[in-house]
């Protein structure tokens, strides 16, 4: 079952909606029906989405500020090392 729904966009944001469509290469019905499903996730999603925060918050405070920075400046190596593009994802 589908549902149609009418909207009066104003039209800067009739504007806006359709530029970023043609961005992205979409029909404007494929990108709303995109954004509305983003804005209400599955439970399934939802749920994941937070056992990923309890992760990433009980791993936020591990470690000095100095150990830290050490970190992330050999991540950021590591994912530049050997990249088939030149194009850096770090600056």
């Amino acid at each position: 079952m589908r549902m149609r729904v009418t909207i009066d966009l104003p039209p800067d944001v009739e504007a806006r909606v359709q530029e970023e469509a043609a961005k992205r290469s979409l029909p404007v019905e494929a990108l709303l029906v995109h954004l509305v499903s983003d804005a209400f996730p599955t439970h399934g999603e939802a749920k994941q989405h937070e056992r990923s925060l309890s992760i990433l918050r009980s791993v936020r405070d591990l470690g000095s500020e100095a150990e830290q920075q050490e970190t992330f400046t050999y991540l950021k190596r590591a994912v530049e090392a050997d990249r088939l593009s030149n194009r850096k994802r770090f600056s």
